[in-house]
């Protein structure tokens, strides 16, 4: 068989595609759901280089880049800030078409790959001779990931846990149920488990405990094969629609298509997701063989304390029509501080009076007065008149001085 038969899409695998993502990332709950939305507008950036057809990427807490190169039949290691193919490296070997991946907290890399196996790569292997088995045999695994305990999810069409040291199949056991292919897979710091169920078209949350279809919740929709899914500490989940050549967000709370929002971005069969502690995004991009970080924050000028910037606009795009409250700046979470809203912006201006159209912008202008030296951490939230949280930007800044 041909490479071009065996990627046909997501839904096929050997004349079948299927799809796998990673993250480990903390908190999430299903709130009352709401309906208007609004997005803020993101830079994007490609990385390493050399990929053919990468299906699963993973992030360490080093800003390092694992890349399940399926086309290559390979793992590969992007170091952080490496914007080229020769800073990538290849880890173990041995595999059959690689899928998904995950990393730990120690560095054992954690591949899904399509032999019927879950493996693990440790620190340094370059071979297949270091490359081990982990749960048995989990026949045509295509989505994994890792909580912060070492436990591994496996996805195929069940989603199976194998705790630590766990080599054969009889410490295995599986979660949830109903799944159709599931391709991504994300576990939070609360032990809930998000599942991009790539064939039926769905998102899902296994809730921590849960073993049955009984207790598994859907998230948004309007997905067409969902491949990766990663969740933020606000329970905010990042979806690649795969057919729909987009990738979204699910609000906490959101359970129809009506609150799903799409970044910006010309994406081509986005696939596996990642999210750092900063908030930025790596996606996957198997139709444009690349690996892309997405950093959704407005970086802001090193400033003396006690000074003040310039302040820059960040720009939102409503999804759908609506009135909105006045912006809202936080410092770590507090208004106040570091952070403020400079009130010339127009999201600022317009006030609750003017209404909004899907497509319309608007924006808010961001001071930075750093009461402290050292790496500073905000946002603005833009919220509905109801109270919503619809839209939310990052920014970063950093004082200097005393």
């Amino acid at each position: 068989m041909s490479m071009k038969q065996l990627y046909k899409g997501p839904h096929e695998r050997a004349g079948l595609i299927v799809w796998a993502a990673l993250i480990v990332c903390m908190g999430a709950t299903v709130p009352a759901a709401y309906g208007q939305t609004a997005h803020f507008s993101y830079a994007i950036k490609t990385l390493g280089g050399g990929f053919r057809q990468p299906w699963g990427v993973a992030l360490d807490r080093d800003g390092n880049v694992y890349v399940a190169d399926t086309g290559n039949i390979a793992v590969k290691k992007v170091p952080a800030g490496c914007t080229s193919s020769s800073c990538v490296t290849t880890l173990g070997g041995g595999f059959y078409y690689p899928f998904g991946v995950a990393v730990d907290g120690s560095g054992n890399v954690y591949v899904a790959d399509d032999s019927a196996a879950v493996k693990e790569i440790p620190p340094g292997c370059a071979s297949s001779s270091c490359v081990t088995t982990v749960g048995g045999s989990i026949p045509f695994a295509t989505a994994i990931a890792v909580d912060a305990s070492g436990n591994v999810y496996a996805g195929t069409n069940s989603v199976y846990k194998i705790p630590p040291g766990c080599t054969s199949s009889s410490c295995v056991t599986t979660l949830g149920g109903g799944f159709n292919t599931p391709t991504g897979i994300a576990v939070d710091g609360s032990g809930n488990i998000y599942v991009a169920d790539s064939s039926n078209n769905a998102v899902k949350q296994i809730p921590a405990g849960c073993t049955s279809s009984s207790c598994v919740l859907t998230l948004g929709g309007g997905f067409n094969a969902p491949s990766g899914v990663a969740v933020d500490g606000n329970g905010n989940v990042y979806v690649g629609d795969s057919y729909n050549n987009a990738v979204k967000q699910i609000p906490a709370g959101c359970a129809s298509s009506s609150c799903v929002t799409a970044l910006d971005g010309h994406f081509n069969s986005p696939s596996g997701i990642a999210l750092d502690g900063s908030g930025n995004l790596y996606v996957a991009e198997s139709g444009n063989n690349s690996v892309d970080a997405i950093m959704p924050r407005v970086v802001l000028p090193t400033t003396p304390v006690g000074q003040s910037s310039a302040s820059p606009a960040v720009t939102f795009t409503f999804g759908t029509s609506g009135n909105i409250a006045a912006p809202v700046v936080l410092t770590e979470g507090a208004t106040g501080l570091d952070f403020s809203d400079a009130g010339t912006g127009t999201c600022t201006t317009n006030g609750a009076a003017h209404t909004y159209v899907a497509g319309d912008t608007c924006t808010v202008q961001i001071a930075f007065s750093p009461k402290t030296a050292g790496l500073r951490r905000g946002a603005v939230q833009l919220k509905a008149t109801s109270g919503a949280v619809i839209a939310t930007a990052y920014a970063y800044g950093t004082g200097t001085g005393p």
